[in-house]
């Protein structure tokens, strides 16, 4: 039975080098897993899907959290203007614990699907 890996992706350039990465380096059944917190940038989740398919992943399976609830941040709160480059204010964009809820809600890697197989009596 092949080892299997889940990999958390959003999408963006670090977990998508982790996904082709592991894709190139690890004999693995590779499942993917993204987070949709709500975020302005709603492409990285449609990135990530389609890094999945051309990773020849096994699953990939979007979670649902609603960061933009607790407000506060431009990431998640519409009513906040998202820093340019230009203003070097970037640190108001981190979503504080993201990474730390992220990987809390991810499962574990795939249980393997189990068959019941019926023996005969000897």
């Amino acid at each position: 039975m092949p080892t299997k890996l889940a990999i958390l992706l959003s999408g963006g350039m670090d977990s998508t080098t982790c996904l082709w990465w592991i894709r190139h380096h690890q004999s693995a059944e590779i499942h993917t897993i993204s987070i949709n917190y709500h975020q302005r940038h709603h492409i990285e989740l449609q990135h990530a899907a389609h890094l999945s398919k051309l990773a020849a992943a096994h699953t990939h399976k979007v979670i649902d959290l609603d960061l933009s609830s607790s407000g506060g941040n431009p990431l998640t709160d519409t009513q906040l203007a998202v820093p340019s480059a230009a203003e070097k204010q970037q640190i108001r964009t981190v979503v504080p614990f993201r990474n730390m809820l992220f990987v809390t809600l991810a499962p574990p890697t795939p249980k393997p699907k189990t068959s019941k197989t019926s023996t005969s009596p000897q």
